[in-house]
């Protein structure tokens, strides 16, 4: 990251960082000669990602995808010290991942324009307005060297 995005946090080694919408936390902790003994180092850390990021398709609002990712993970390590040979480690670690992909045409009727010579919707084109979740311009792919429209069909339509 470039300097000036990144700023510490109120307390000892915390880290914010922003760019556009993505932010970035990180948190630590040490702890040396903890309330039980001496001999025990208590130590732990905390990372948090989340961002938001819209990928463009072929026609405005048409055929790209927003995607909100977070990302947290932590550990926490408690050392114990028997003997200036002997010690045992304990670590606990947690991660997680989750994304959100949505098409940015949710919510398009693409049975407005899909219509027959009798002035109806073709069978299968989905009306936005009744059914949101499968909303949007579907795939369509033009021969020639033509960029192919609408979403890929591996993308959920809406949320």
């Amino acid at each position: 990251m470039a300097h000036g995005e990144c700023y510490p946090g109120r307390l000892h080694d915390q880290l914010y960082c922003e760019r556009g919408r993505f932010h970035v936390r990180q948190h630590r902790l040490d702890q040396n000669r903890s309330q039980f003994s001496e001999r025990d180092h208590l130590s732990g850390r905390w990372a948090e990602y989340q961002g938001a990021a819209v990928t463009a398709g072929v026609l405005p609002s048409l055929g790209g995808t927003s995607n909100t990712p977070i990302s947290r993970s932590g550990v926490l390590t408690e050392t114990h010290t028997f003997a200036p040979t002997l010690l045992n480690e304990f670590r606990f670690g947690f991660s997680r991942n989750t994304t959100f992909l949505t098409v940015t045409d949710s919510g398009f009727d693409a049975s407005t324009i899909f219509r027959g010579p009798d002035g109806k919707p073709l069978p299968g084109v989905v009306n936005g307005a009744q059914n949101v979740l499968d909303s949007g311009l579907p795939t369509i792919g033009v021969s020639g060297g033509f960029a192919t429209l609408g979403t890929a069909n591996n993308y959920r339509r809406a949320a």
